[in-house]
């Protein structure tokens, strides 16, 4: 039986057949330098965003009685060339190996960009990972990073031209960078820091900021003693009288130090009517601690397998964690970036829901690092 096709059928198939004729010149006759695999755009955002990165301890240097400043240059022994860029205000994280624990820490970089970084920690009371810092780590020892990350840094669209820092203690030390770069002419804009600590020997970096005020106009700093009166020094505490005394009429504030002196700040920009969208934090969250050391059962899934760990009720799951060696993404540390996002299957739990998304609220997602065991508990850490 002889197939029949219509004339329109046999009208596609001659368009069809002369289609592919002429596809197949055009391949003949296409450019026949391989694809490329890597284009410019590609490498500068790896360099500048390269995930994880080696550093090597370069240099140590005494700050004061009880901090220290640790030079970070690229460990190419690990196949790091550079260190990615940042801006100033930002913060690292290191990860550091400590018995059979793995600690993830951040630690705000107290310079500007340079070819090497600099983080400045204080020695913490009872402090396990500072104390290491200060008792163990040497020149030479290497660490894996992470970053640069965070949000505190000077944006001049959203930003006034003069920024009023208000400091407490080592919440010095973005400051002292973001000083830097309106020195260098990096950053356009003006700052008046008010800076707080208990005597003239706790203040970090007081060398560095005279000669900042010296050589440029735009910065001025007021230093607060608590604890000690001197010349030149106010004596006290920040108050609302005290910022009035020395700001000018349009102003951004960037706030840095312990809880207790977010909380004192807060209250004080509150009273003075300061709507929140000129108040730049650090990394900061408020959250309650119990005050119960009942210890509880957590079971922890995650891509590798499971495993069974036990949680104080006044230590964060992060903590209890990273005392057993549990590695979890962690960035900020206190419950606001939300990178340790873990489902918590079954238990309760005390947290903060204020930086949770309404929808992982109703699906029960935690952030560990702020988040204490009530019960025992079983979560779901992010693969």
């Amino acid at each position: 039986m002889k197939l029949q096709i219509s004339k329109k059928e046999q009208q596609d198939f001659e368009t069809f057949y002369a289609l592919s004729k002429d596809r197949e010149i055009c391949f003949h006759q296409a450019n026949k330098k391989p694809i490329i695999s890597n284009y410019r755009s590609n490498d500068l955002a790896r360099n500048l965003h390269p995930g994880y990165f080696w550093v090597r301890i370069k240099d140590i240097k005494l700050e004061t009685n009880d901090t220290k400043t640790f030079i970070l240059e690229a460990d190419r022994d690990h196949g790091t060339n550079r260190l990615p860029r940042f801006q100033a205000g930002q913060y690292i994280t290191l990860q550091i190996p400590l018995g059979k624990g793995m600690y993830i820490r951040p630690y705000s970089l107290s310079s500007s960009f340079k070819e090497h970084y600099q983080i400045t920690i204080k020695r913490v009371l009872h402090g396990k990972i500072s104390t290491y810092f200060w008792n163990t780590v040497r020149i030479g020892d290497t660490f894996l990073a992470r970053g640069p990350y965070g949000n505190f840094v000077y944006q001049p669209i959203r930003d006034s031209e003069h920024i009023v820092a208000l400091v407490g203690g080592s919440g010095i030390i973005p400051i002292k960078a973001i000083a830097e770069d309106i020195v260098n002419n990096k950053i356009a804009a003006k700052m008046t820091i008010l800076y707080g600590a208990k005597t003239k020997d706790d203040l970090i970096f007081r060398t560095e900021l005279n000669e900042y005020v010296k050589t440029c106009s735009n910065i001025k700093v007021v230093y607060v003693l608590s604890e000690e009166k001197k010349d030149g020094y106010e004596h006290g505490f920040i108050t609302r009288d005290l910022i009035l005394k020395y700001q000018e009429t349009s102003h951004s504030y960037f706030v840095c130090g312990t809880i207790p002196f977010y909380q004192s700040m807060n209250k004080i920009l509150k009273s003075m009517d300061v709507p929140n969208k000129y108040i730049r934090h650090d990394s900061y969250m408020e959250h309650d601690i119990p005050e119960f050391e009942e210890k509880f059962d957590i079971l922890i899934l995650s891509s590798t397998g499971e495993q069974k760990i036990s949680c104080k009720g006044n230590q964060t799951l992060m903590d209890a964690m990273e005392h057993e060696g549990v590695i979890i993404p962690k960035k900020c540390g206190v419950g606001v970036c939300g990178y340790c996002r873990s489902k918590l299957i079954r238990g309760e739990v005390l947290t903060n829901y204020d930086y949770v998304r309404k929808a992982d609220k109703k699906h029960h997602y935690i952030h560990p690092c702020s988040t204490y065991p009530l019960t025992n508990l079983i979560i779901q850490l992010p693969n």
